[in-house]
């Protein structure tokens, strides 16, 4: 039994806690949180101009059904226009040129 007047010893104070491991790899701006769009040459973010004006369709198994969906015979007559307005230039044939005739057949 300790005697009168002394008081029982002190339990140590736990050990402080120790500081999680460093990352193994950079944490980067996108997983904090502070990415901010960078505006070059005056064009906005990609995200300004992206608006969604319609539900997303999955992608059709074949072209029937492609061709059934609204929005996808919409894009496939944008992209076709597109090759048609864009991609081919004719012009008059000069003198020099070599035309190839095709009748639909190739021999190889």
């Amino acid at each position: 039994m300790d005697p009168p007047g002394l008081l029982p010893p002190v339990a140590a104070a736990p050990p402080p806690p120790v500081p999680p491991p460093a990352p193994s790899r950079p944490v980067t701006r996108s997983q904090t949180g502070s990415l901010k769009p960078v505006d070059r040459l005056g064009f906005p973010a990609p995200s300004a101009h992206v608006t969604v004006t319609s539900t997303i369709t999955p992608i059709p198994g074949n072209y029937r059904s492609a061709l059934a969906d609204p929005q996808w015979r919409a894009a496939m007559a944008d992209e076709y226009q597109a090759l048609i307005d864009d991609t081919w230039h004719l012009g008059p044939r000069t003198p020099t040129s070599r035309c190839q005739r095709c009748d639909g057949q190739v021999d190889l």
